[in-house]
């Protein structure tokens, strides 16, 4: 971590063991994640301060990593400039994300969908990710668009009522791996509007 500069690490108690360890090696701020009543219904003063868009621009924003399939994981400076651009290019639909934000796939969609103003919504992984627990989830949110890694798409497609949940997404963007032919095909002569983003 020092290498690329970070003191601070934003995390859950889940992770609090590990980092206790990384503690006793370097010098580390480990703060704990908000909750929902940390900010909800909470007064406070509007944010504002003064900036130069010029200067802001070129400044680096976020720094994401490389999935370390060819080789440690390497860092990558995403600069605000950057990241506009990227944000700014999205699909305007509500959607339903099962990437973790630490993922790429699951960063950029978030901030893609708070630049179009359209709600993205989120499994909880403090509950498995079973068939039924997707169909639910479906039932409850109704995505224009969804995002998901192959294995939800199987789950979901071992049944008439998952393919049916897929078939009135307006689209389906997977990624991580490569989705089996079998399974594509089996999708596609169902109505499954599905393409492949990232890493497939």
């Amino acid at each position: 971590m020092s290498s690329w500069e970070c003191k601070t690490v934003l995390t859950t108690s889940h992770f609090h063991d590990v980092l206790a360890e990384v503690q006793t090696q370097q010098d580390l701020t480990v703060l704990e994640t908000l909750e929902h009543e940390d900010y909800y219904g909470i007064e406070a003063p509007v944010f504002q301060r003064k900036y130069d868009p010029h200067a802001e621009n070129p400044k680096r924003a976020v720094i994401i990593h490389s999935s370390g399939s060819t080789g440690l994981p390497k860092p990558i400076y995403l600069t605000h400039r950057s990241c506009i651009a990227a944000f700014a290019t999205n699909l305007d639909r509500k959607a339903l994300m099962t990437q973790p934000l630490f993922h790429s796939f699951g960063f950029y969609e978030t901030f893609r969908s708070i630049y179009s103003g359209k709600p993205m919504y989120y499994v909880n992984y403090n509950y498995p990710l079973t068939k039924q627990n997707l169909l639910a989830t479906l039932g409850h949110v109704k995505p224009d668009l969804l995002f998901c890694v192959p294995y939800v798409l199987k789950l979901l497609a071992d049944s008439a009522e998952g393919i049916q949940r897929l078939a009135d997404i307006d689209l389906i963007m997977y990624g991580g791996s490569a989705c089996p032919d079998d399974l594509g095909d089996k999708l596609v002569r169902h109505g499954v509007n599905v393409c492949a983003n990232y890493g497939a």
